[in-house]
């Protein structure tokens, strides 16, 4: 488990330098594709335009820059691509193949 830690804190290195108290941190029910739901955490250090779900086996970050145009990036290493965010259930909310459902800290 020492390694996906590491993994980890490199990505939020990468993905969200300058994490001040502001950050938001909540508990929720996450998946990928057709896998079934688990509980992640949602970790937004600018709720709204920054924010990762960190699932297993790889966090998923976000990042929106007020225009309406939204990216996704799986991993630490993966590309960032452009995903539609679309409400597929009252408080779940889904990105391209990626879900959350819960208390969402999007504001």
């Amino acid at each position: 488990m020492l390694p996906q830690a590491f993994a980890l804190v490199m990505f939020w290195t990468v993905c969200s330098p300058g994490l001040t108290a502001g950050t938001v941190s909540r508990s929720m029910e996450c998946r990928s594709g057709r896998q079934p739901w688990v509980v992640c955490r949602m970790v937004a250090s600018s709720p709204g335009e920054r924010w990762v779900l960190e699932m297993d086996p790889l966090p998923v970050a976000f990042r929106h820059d007020g225009s309406g145009r939204m990216q996704m990036r799986q991993g630490e290493r993966g590309p960032w691509t452009s995903v539609e965010p679309r409400w597929v259930g009252e408080r779940t909310l889904c990105w391209g193949s990626v879900c959350a459902r819960g208390d969402l800290a999007l504001d």
